[in-house]
């Protein structure tokens, strides 16, 4: 019994309901009026008969008036009704949207945790990455000054190796010549042979060499792998793997190992055609620098020793400004 009811207010207080009794007071409504139309005692005249009408009146507002605000009970219960039902619905999508809501805030902050973690260890990858990156850096550091040492090492050995044999040979000759210094005495035979005078510096500088080449010629089994030993070396070390600044050094310590005699003949040996290889190597270290000017042939004026050395000075301090001002 307890769930016919609900079915059958269910069955009654409906929108089908409703439409039935409409209908069935507007067919009543219909009927009625045949019915006085038919039966009813009426005067045809112009002037209606109010007691008539009013009976009429009465009948459709008595009658089918409550049947009309039934119906219109029944489709405003059955408004309601829905309403409620859609109000209902609302409220569940709204649950269920608060709880899809809900659901997705704990997702994203699932995932919050999940990227806040792997930034954590991604922060830990990139510190890991840059010490071994850092450390990496300071052993190929390491490794270059190792590598460094050991070049430098090495041509250190070849260096000094061949600066040995070139000094053994250089004192071999020495001990071949009467007076201990071979190249004193190629220079005096140079100085001493008759060189041709002109007003031409170049000139000069010409006939000197052409002197020179002469005595060469005397002497070529000795000078020949004398000047070819310190070609060697000079390439030795300007094709190293050594810095600039050390190639510098090592030439120095190279012309150091010269006297000025020695100087001389090589300055005259690169000035022919002997010296055409070299020549670069000589100017980019300027390895001839500490030749006295006025011991050369070319400028041996006859004046007193200590004049030329005052002017040696003079030219050492101010030669820079007077090429500039020669060739500006």
């Amino acid at each position: 019994m307890g769930n016919n009811k609900p079915e059958d207010e269910s069955t009654f207080f409906s929108e089908k309901t409703g439409k039935i009794i409409s209908l069935f007071g507007l067919v009543v409504i219909v009927l009625t009026i045949l019915v006085y139309l038919i039966f009813g005692d009426w005067k045809f005249s112009k002037i209606p008969d109010e007691s008539i009408i009013g009976q009429f009146g009465d009948f459709i507002g008595g009658f089918i008036g409550s049947m009309f605000s039934l119906a219109g009970v029944i489709l405003f219960y059955v408004g309601l009704k829905e309403q409620r039902k859609d109000i209902s619905i609302n409220q569940e999508n709204i649950r269920l949207q608060t709880s899809a809501l809900e659901q997705q805030v704990n997702e994203f902050q699932a995932q919050k945790t999940e990227l806040e973690e792997t930034r954590k260890v991604y922060e830990e990858q990139t510190l890991l990455i840059r010490e071994q990156t850092n450390l990496y850096r300071q052993q190929n550091k390491e490794l270059k000054e190792q590598s460094n040492t050991a070049r430098v090492q090495q041509f250190d050995s070849s260096f000094f190796s061949y600066l040995n044999i070139f000094n053994e040979f250089r004192d071999s000759l020495d001990k071949k010549c009467d007076s201990g210094n071979f190249f004193s005495e190629i220079f005096s035979e140079i100085k001493g042979k008759d060189i041709q005078d002109n007003d031409k510096i170049e000139d000069v500088l010409q006939n000197i060499c052409d002197v020179y080449l002469e005595v060469f010629n005397l002497y070529r089994n000795n000078l020949s792998p004398y000047f070819k030993t310190l070609y060697r070396i000079m390439v030795l070390i300007d094709t190293s793997n050594i810095d600039d600044y050390k190639k510098n050094e090592y030439f120095k310590l190279l012309r150091s190992q010269l006297s000025d005699v020695e100087l001389l003949v090589l300055n005259y040996n690169y000035h022919t055609d002997f010296g055409l290889n070299v020549r670069t190597l000589i100017i980019k270290y300027n390895f001839l620098k500490h030749i006295n000017l006025f011991d050369k042939l070319e400028f041996n004026f006859d004046i007193p020793a200590l004049t030329k050395n005052q002017l040696q000075i003079f030219l050492g301090r101010n030669g820079n400004i007077i090429i500039e001002g020669w060739t500006s």
